[in-house]
């Protein structure tokens, strides 16, 4: 099965932040993603495993209540 990829905008939108700030985290490596080259211009892709793999580093687990 192919696996599903996600535009930058797409991503912003579920996380409620801006497209600029997923292409920050893209171009600085904190999220992974694929750039595909369009003749003059490029895009990104993130397939929906390195999205997920992003939400699980950065989740904070619960705490034990005692």
């Amino acid at each position: 099965m192919m696996p599903k990829f996600f535009t930058p905008s797409e991503v912003a939108e579920s996380l409620k932040v801006s497209e600029q700030t997923v292409r920050r985290w893209l171009r600085e490596g904190k999220i992974g993603g694929v750039k595909l080259s369009l003749g003059a211009r490029s895009e990104w892709r993130i397939s929906e495993d390195q999205f997920n793999e992003f939400i699980q580093e950065r989740t904070i687990p619960k705490r034990k209540e005692k």
